[in-house]
This record gives structure tokens, sequence and C-alpha cells, in this order.
């Protein structure tokens, strides 16, 4: 496999069809909302966006018209609406702080009842741009600086690193070694382990 997929929970519910099921619908509404890097690899790609904390939108392992592995958010993308309190643009992998709740939570001001009402996300996870200090085609490298305070008011300030890559399959195997164990008939199990591992079964 192309890239190793990291999947997030989100605060609502996509169900895939045929709008949403292929990356290049993804693609086209993504980027009439913001700037957006492709990494690619023969015919994988990874689809990034700086401005949305560098966040990994959504991914294929067979072009433009493959299937996109992302949950994107169109309703909420399509506003163009930057919101105070939570942006859910979705996506696939992204930064985050913790924790959320406690008395050392960084999602409450401590001169705010500790209640739903009053949790708002870190605007560094949220509504801040992410620089990008270098990309190619094969990988993105970016920085953020933030300041912020937790709940119980100690003042953090940091220089966030954030760098994803695309990896080939000499890549992942050179670190990666299992052994894989499917049930099914053959046509069907060689073309998952094409799709998914880049190899064909004796």
């Amino acid at each position: 496999m192309i890239y190793v997929i990291m999947l997030i929970s989100s605060f609502f519910s996509i169900k895939k069809d045929k709008k949403t099921l292929y990356f290049k619908n993804d693609y086209d509404v993504i980027c009439k909302a913001s700037n957006v890097v492709l990494l690619q690899h023969d015919s994988s790609y990874v689809l990034i966006v700086p401005e949305w904390q560098g966040r990994v939108m959504t991914s294929s392992c067979d072009g433009m018209n493959g299937f996109s592995f992302g949950a994107v958010n169109y309703d909420f993308i399509k506003k163009n609406k930057i919101v105070k309190k939570f942006n859910n643009y979705g996506g696939e992998e992204r930064f985050w702080l913790g924790p959320e709740g406690s008395q050392y939570s960084l999602f409450f001001n401590k001169s705010n009842p500790f209640n739903l009402k009053h949790w708002d996300v870190p605007a560094s996870t949220d509504r801040e741009a992410f620089k990008v200090i270098s990309s190619d085609s094969k990988k993105i490298f970016m920085q953020h600086e933030t300041e912020f305070e937790n709940m119980a008011g100690t003042r953090f300030s940091i220089q966030i690193t954030r760098e994803v890559n695309i990896l080939s399959n000499a890549d992942i195997n050179q670190y990666w070694q299992r052994t894989y164990h499917f049930i099914g008939d053959k046509e069907t199990l060689n073309q998952m382990a094409k799709q998914l591992l880049g190899i064909e079964l004796e």
C-alpha cells in the first residue's frame, strides 16, 4: 500500500455516494476552497491543505478516478467560512492537541464555566494555517508557531513541525514486513493484493 492511512473520528456522519466516492470529486471541491499540495507516486495520491493545519484531507491508491479514503465534509467546506468554535472540514489525518477535558484542558478558558457550551478548539489545531517550508511531489514539510493557555492557567509557546511523505512499495517493504491471511476466491484476493500491496498472488 502506498500510503498508510490514519483515520480520524469526526462529529458528523458521512455516507459515501457517487458524488463523494472518488478522489477527483473531493479534489475539485477542496481546491475551490483552499490552496492544496498534492503528493504523488505512480497512481497513488495524497491531498494536503496547509491552511487547514497541514491536514491530510484524503488519498487514493488508484489515481484521480480511484476511491477516496478521506471523510470530507462537503457541506462545511462549501460554506467557505471560518467559525470560532470548531471548523469541521473532515479529512483523513490531522494535527491535534489534548487533553480536551480535565483541569488541564486546552479546550476551556479558566474564566468560563466547565461545560460543553464553553468548549472551544484551540486556534492552533483549528483556525491557524501552517507555513510550507519545502515541498516536492513526494513530501511536504510545514511549521507553525503558536501560544495557548490551559484551564489551569499554564501558558505554552510551541513550534509545530509537520512532515507528510508518500511512500513507494519499496520504501514500505524496507521497514514493514508482515504476513497477511485472506479468505476468498482467488480472483478477488489477487485484485486486493494488487491494490493494497502492489503484488500478485502466487
